[in-house]
């Protein structure tokens, strides 16, 4: 929250709203000209689409007193492991410990130097296990999956070149 205004404002309750339902309420005070952050927290049973909002009470601009959102929790999880790391069957194994037991997760493992012929945007996670040197067209659509929502998570090893992690990642 912040406080564009010069004076304090008083004790104030932020709620959030899950498809029309409150799920959470914090209070929280913000000092003139200053910033407060506050976690609203909930959780779904189901998958699906959803959408809400975070609302604070009315003040003199009532416009910038909703922030709204929306998401989407897929049947199934589709993860792209890209597996420069020994460890990376391990994190395979955690996920999707047998094809019975595959029940949230759909994990396809590649070599980096097989992640130009693959389609990103077909998954909802890329996971770099062990932060492998990919090529500037395999970064490049990481990148924009990424900017459009898609999920990235990186997992370091002892062979990452943290020079190169840093500057692409």
């Amino acid at each position: 929250m912040r406080n564009y205004g010069d004076q304090p404002s008083t004790e104030q309750i932020a709620s959030l709203f899950l498809n029309g339902r409150r799920m959470a309420q914090s209070s929280f005070v913000v000092g003139p000209g200053g910033e407060s952050a506050i976690r609203l927290a909930a959780t779904v049973s189901q998958t699906g689409f959803y959408s809400g909002y975070i609302e604070i009470p009315d003040d003199m601009l009532p416009e910038d007193n909703r922030y709204h959102f929306a998401f989407y929790i897929p049947e199934r999880f589709s993860v792209l492991m890209i597996d420069g790391d020994p460890a990376a069957a391990f994190v395979g194994l955690a996920l999707a410990p047998s094809p019975e037991q595959n029940l949230f997760w759909s994990v396809k493992q590649v070599l980096p130097q097989e992640t130009d012929e693959v389609k990103v945007d077909d998954y909802d996670l890329v996971m770099l296990a062990g932060m492998p040197t990919l090529s500037d067209g395999a970064t490049a659509q990481i990148q924009s999956a990424v900017r459009r929502g898609k999920g990235l998570f990186l997992i370091y090893g002892s062979k990452t070149d943290p020079s190169y992690a840093n500057r692409v990642w």
